[in-house]
């Protein structure tokens, strides 16, 4: 459903008012097009995230019809702008007319309202997630994800995105800022990937985000769509290559050049491995086959495997591949006492009876060595609580240190988003990364798999 903002022009009593309908536009800023000519109704009752009504409050809130009144809205969870994802908050460009590559160029900018928001919290982590999602032909979601992470790169304004097939995509992003005691850096982005990627929510470009990952927040979206025409992905590898890659664990490959390197490994130094690993394997194999043969047991199994014409042979479980066959021989009724089990416990107990008489002389050893380490224990608690104010003092010292050099930090790389990835200015001499770079002349050698 379309999300719209807006400002409560007045209130009837304090649990109602209206919304002006100048006011409202959606979410993202874009002409609202409500199909109504009157302001718009709200009611605390269908707003309880609001907690109370007040005039000139702006709210991001959805709407459904005002049965009480002909031709009217009604809007329902609301909740205040300030503490919402500035949906539009940043803008995608595209500097190629037409993709011709899987590996597209993407800038973006920061709207200023989004950057206000970003100097509110200046020692706060913040990183830019980008999820593109489509349909293919089977209609099976296809997703490709790519980060940003940290203020300075993002004021880089620019990134290469890779789409993971042809299709129509909706690109979405998203502006994440962390708790300044735990930066963004270090959290697991392999978790906020798997929590984007499994999201179906990208239907309207209005999606609501509600992430909570380590006192993680979302600070803006914006969302934009990308048409990715067929044949502009590398041509795929033949069904002998993958199966051989396969068996190195190499057979997922990003793109040409990490395929390249994959092929020339698994064709040299891979042949001789394989050679070396599966005579070994099979040789293995074909002596557990020996082994349970003259032990009354099943070989075939392990023949089987020893003269497979898989490329990869397995191996059994345990010592002669015990987990894989049935025991010898089933301890059942008189045979019970032939158990290695019991003949290990009646033999326990007599090296037991025969130690008895000096247990004594053990105990007295136990508790010497008891009573030492104790007298350690509390000598070192003592030590610790005798030099406990000194370390307190340094420890505040160097903490408070690091803060000014994190807030140092923070405020020069928001100068360079300032200064380069704000909408509305036009940057000379932006700067460049190594990573940049290197991706920007990795694209002109290789292609990506679809």
């Amino acid at each position: 459903m379309s999300r719209y903002k807006g400002k409560i022009s007045k209130l009837t009593n304090p649990r109602s008012g209206f919304i002006s309908l100048a006011s409202i536009t959606r979410a993202d800023g874009r002409p609202a097009d409500l199909a109504t000519a009157k302001d718009v109704f709200i009611h605390i009752d269908d707003n309880a995230a609001l907690g109370s009504l007040q005039t000139d409050l702006e709210i991001i809130f959805e709407v459904i019809t005002d049965v009480k009144r002909p031709d009217g809205l009604r809007a329902r969870r609301a909740q205040p702008s300030a503490s919402c994802p500035i949906e539009g908050g940043f803008e995608f460009h595209f500097d190629e007319p037409t993709i011709d590559h899987p590996m597209v160029p993407i800038r973006w900018c920061i709207k200023p309202e989004t950057f206000a928001r970003m100097e509110q919290e200046p020692t706060a982590g913040w990183i830019l997630i980008l999820v593109a999602q489509g349909m293919d032909d089977n209609n099976w979601r296809r997703h490709s994800f790519h980060h940003v992470s940290g203020a300075s790169n993002i004021g880089m304004g620019r990134t290469f995105f890779t789409f993971p097939a042809p299709g129509q995509f909706t690109l979405v992003g998203y502006l994440l800022s962390s708790h300044p005691e735990k930066h963004l850096m270090e959290i697991d982005v392999k978790r906020a990937k798997r929590f984007f990627m499994e999201r179906d929510a990208w239907d309207t470009q209005e999606a609501e985000v509600a992430l909570d990952l380590d006192n993680i927040h979302t600070a803006a979206t914006a969302s934009a769509t990308v048409s990715v025409p067929i044949g502009i992905f590398a041509k795929p590898l033949p069904q002998w290559m993958k199966a051989w890659l396969g068996y190195f664990g190499a057979n997922r490959p990003h793109d040409e050049c990490s395929m390249r390197g994959r092929i020339a490994l698994a064709c040299t130094l891979g042949v001789v491995a394989y050679l070396l690993w599966e005579t070994l394997k099979r040789g293995y194999m074909l002596l557990v086959g020996l082994v349970h043969f003259v032990g009354g047991g099943n070989p075939l199994l392990a023949w089987r495997e020893t003269f497979t014409s898989r490329l990869s042979a397995c191996m059994f479980d345990g010592l002669f591949g015990r987990h894989d066959f049935e025991p010898m021989m089933k301890y059942e009724g008189w045979k019970a006492f032939c158990h290695p089990k019991l003949w290990l416990t009646i033999a326990t107990l007599a090296i037991a009876y025969q130690l008895f008489p000096f247990m004594r002389s053990i105990i007295v050893t136990i508790s010497t060595v008891g009573f030492a380490f104790i007298a350690i224990y509390f000598a070192i608690a003592l030590y610790e609580s005798l030099t406990k104010n000194g370390a307190t003092e340094k420890r505040a010292e160097r903490e408070k240190a690091q803060a000014a050099q994190a807030a140092e930090e923070a405020a020069r790389h928001l100068a360079l988003i300032r200064e380069y990835a704000v909408c509305g200015i036009e940057p000379t001499n932006q700067p460049k990364s190594f990573k940049l770079v290197w991706t920007g002349i990795k694209r002109k050698v290789c292609r990506t798999y679809a």
